[in-house]
């Protein structure tokens, strides 16, 4: 069950990141790229304290038959790097700008939940949703290292001021 937190508005300074792709129903393309990933990230040495994890997913899989998306799970990395030639990895930029963030904190399995109510609370005032960036999920700890009732994830949801 997702908690039932608020929605705040974060000024988002954007982010490098070097990402794998999968598509399929979101509940099983997620982390099979997320596990990719995290392979990955551990032979390129792609992890320090600061890494971040997140997955952008690129389709509302609510809006076909299937519930299939395209999903990129991502590492941040510095900005001069580039995956070598042959590699799975790609390079994405996530852009900077505001969002409405919503705080999930509990096992990955209720995500989808929570974005359900994170889409039934109110957009913050003097904001409209951007759909043209896409949406993000942003990882704070390391599954195989906390509880899964303590895991914590930020929703992101790009956002642009309303004139």
């Amino acid at each position: 069950m997702p908690d039932k937190g608020s929605v705040r508005v974060e000024e988002f300074g954007g982010l490098r990141v070097a990402h794998v792709r999968e598509s399929g129903p979101v509940h099983e393309a997620t982390p099979r790229a997320m596990r990719k990933l995290r392979g990955l990230a551990n032979q390129h040495n792609l992890q320090s304290p600061d890494t971040r994890f997140l997955t952008i997913v690129h389709d509302d899989p609510r809006s076909n038959q299937t519930g299939h998306a395209r999903v990129h799970a991502g590492v941040s990395v510095e900005t001069h790097f580039q995956p070598a030639a042959g590699s799975e990895l790609a390079i994405h930029d996530v852009p900077p700008g505001p969002h409405a963030v919503y705080r999930h904190v509990g096992p990955y399995k209720a995500l989808r939940d929570a974005w359900g109510h994170f889409a039934s609370l109110p957009i913050p005032a003097g904001y409209k949703l951007n759909d043209k960036v896409p949406s993000f999920e942003l990882y704070h700890n390391d599954p195989a290292h906390t509880a899964e009732d303590q895991l914590i994830t930020d929703l992101y949801q790009p956002l642009e001021a309303v004139p």
